[in-house]
């Protein structure tokens, strides 16, 4: 049996073959051309879920294609991450609710992964403070807990913080957050003094307040560790502010990699529009500290 990067070489050259093909054979041939196309496609399809299988979520990674990089979990992790699926999904159920599929269901971190990120834990200076205003998240719950899960194995239980500000949400966020979250970081070995949830935060009429001032005093008292925490506030590395997105470990501890490797003050993820053309969204908010534009362009939306 041929090895396998010399079977995806001679899958890559037939492709390539039958594609220029199609541009020389005559105009009689022309209706086959859209079938053609797709047997491609799909064959194309077929072979990535044989080298990956990880695309297609009910198939197991397989061992056969070492080329191809794989979660590497620590047994603890995997144990973590088992007892977490457990426990929400216990939750859900006693709630009447179904566990939401996970739109990450692979955030473990490959080993060229844990090789880069090592420099994030490498010192013992420092502490991480994870900082959200959050509501009406219960899709995303599995998500996010998974992948603070994987952040805190690779950034270490002793080097984070936590201040979550919830609310109002009329979801199972909030019984989560309650009755699940701060259970689970304690498990993991997060400093109970290290955690400062706060759930079913009043609704805010935005009609009759000004939008901007209210979101910063939000802001404010989710940040509000740093100022009445001195021991925080003098050992703290890094302030990750994060929203209701469906998190993934890789992309947090990436952004954090950046943000120290570069010596960034400040390092925000790109909040794209969409992909083709690709437009950063929401420049409005794209800002120095200055308060000028991170663009030059004066229209609403940049593309970049």
């Amino acid at each position: 049996m041929d090895s396998v990067p010399t079977y995806l070489a001679h899958f890559a050259a037939r492709a390539y073959y039958y594609v220029r093909q199609l541009g020389t054979r005559s105009r009689g041939l022309y209706s086959t051309r859209t079938r053609q196309i797709s047997l491609l496609i799909a064959g194309a399809f077929l072979l990535l879920l044989w080298v990956d299988p990880r695309l297609y979520h009910s198939l197991k990674p397989k061992d056969v294609l070492r080329l191809v990089p794989v979660p590497a979990p620590s047994a603890q992790l995997v144990a973590q991450l088992d007892n977490l699926n457990a426990t929400l999904f216990e939750h859900y159920r006693s709630h009447g609710r179904s566990l939401p599929e996970q739109v990450f269901p692979y955030q473990a971190l490959t080993r060229g992964q844990q090789a880069r990120y090592k420099l994030l834990s490498s010192d013992t200076d420092g502490l991480y403070l994870f900082t959200t205003l959050i509501r009406q998240v219960q899709d995303q719950i599995p998500d996010l807990l998974t992948a603070l899960t994987v952040v805190i194995e690779a950034l270490g239980s002793q080097r984070v913080a936590f201040s979550f500000l919830e609310g109002p949400s009329d979801d199972l966020t909030p019984s989560v957050f309650n009755d699940v979250l701060q259970t689970f970081l304690l498990s993991l070995g997060v400093p109970s003094q290290r955690l400062r949830i706060l759930t079913d935060s009043p609704a805010i009429d935005f009609q009759n307040v000004n939008r901007i001032e209210a979101l910063a005093d939000l802001r404010n008292q989710a940040l509000q560790p740093l100022w009445q925490d001195a021991s925080l506030r003098e050992n703290v590395k890094a302030v990750v502010f994060f929203n209701d997105v469906y998190l993934k470990a890789e992309h947090v501890l990436e952004m954090l990699y950046m943000h120290q490797v570069n010596g960034a003050g400040m390092t925000a993820a790109w909040d794209w529009y969409k992909r083709e053309p690709a437009y950063f969204y929401d420049v409005w908010v794209g800002r120095t500290v200055g308060p000028s534009s991170i663009f030059t362009s004066s229209r609403s939306r940049a593309q970049v």
